[in-house]
């Protein structure tokens, strides 16, 4: 079995700059699972495309699309949204193609539930599911009161 690098979003009250993610609150924690594909995932979604020096390839529009909010009406950020979305299932699920892994660490789907554009904050929610039909929600962006 194959362990990956936790990732988590960084607390709200931690939040520095624009770091969104880190390891975890005390250290690295291996994940497996259904917790690994989530991770694959997010990373995939949260790295700008291009910017890999060893992958070029990997990456999505995610965060150019999230940083044009303002000026930007909320159809055309849900449709960059979604986009960036099938960017990151494409590459996870090629990723996994002739790939020893268990159902539970193959990507399903992952799709928005819920997306609120205020202003210039977003509220972002993705559903994302794996081969073994767990299911998982989760926050990718939310707006700060």
């Amino acid at each position: 079995m194959k362990y990956d690098i936790h990732i988590q979003p960084v607390q709200a009250d931690k939040v520095q700059g624009s770091k969104c993610m880190e390891f975890g609150f005390t250290a690295a924690a291996a994940s497996t699972g259904f917790q690994s594909l989530i991770d694959r995932w997010l990373k995939i979604l949260l790295t700008p495309a291009g910017s890999c020096p060893l992958h070029a390839s990997m990456g999505t529009s995610f965060m150019e699309a999230t940083s044009s909010i303002v000026s930007t009406n909320e159809g055309e950020v849900r449709a960059l949204c979604t986009q960036a979305i099938q960017e990151a299932n494409t590459q996870v699920t090629n990723q996994d193609i002739n790939s020893s892994r268990e159902e539970t660490e193959l990507l399903d789907e992952a799709n928005i539930v819920y997306l609120v554009i205020d202003n210039d904050r977003i509220d972002l929610w993705v559903e994302i599911s794996n081969m073994a039909g767990e299911l998982l929600t989760v926050p990718i962006a939310q707006a700060q009161e």
